[in-house]
């Protein structure tokens, strides 16, 4: 439910709509101590977002999210215009070789954008890296 906290964890959206880079996603949040709520669609994207004032800490709705800009499912960049209309704190992560994807993003008023290289050809791994942060001023 929407309205629940894991141990006080801060709860963040995860709008991706392949299984495997959700599930990659959702484990680093859970490695830093978030609580992921996976969502493959805007419209389930948007629920969790209802209400007028931003989100705090106590209300039990999100107090940010990621957004995969490599979706077909989906309009990326309109869910981070959502998101951030919400007062949601945003990060995406997109292709390495799609800049003006990235741009959009961050245009759209995302605070960090991370780019998404192919996998290693000797190890076959896939590291995400910061591309470039918007300077905001939240840390």
């Amino acid at each position: 439910a929407w309205d629940e906290r894991r141990g006080g964890a801060l709860r963040i959206l995860v709008l991706a709509d392949d299984l495997i880079w959700a599930t990659r996603l959702e484990g680093q949040l859970r490695t830093v101590g978030a609580d992921p709520i996976r969502v493959r669609s805007v419209a389930a994207f948007a629920a969790p977002l209802a209400g007028a004032a931003p989100p705090a800490p106590s209300d039990g709705r999100p107090a940010g999210a990621v957004v995969d800009l490599t979706a077909r499912a989906y309009d990326g960049i309109a869910a981070v215009r959502l998101a951030v209309a919400a007062g949601l704190r945003v990060m995406c992560v997109g292709q390495h070789d799609d800049p003006s994807s990235r741009r959009a993003a961050q245009d759209a008023g995302a605070e960090r954008v991370f780019e998404m290289p192919a996998a290693c050809p000797v190890c076959g791994t896939q590291k995400i890296r910061i591309v470039k942060a918007k300077k905001t001023g939240q840390e």
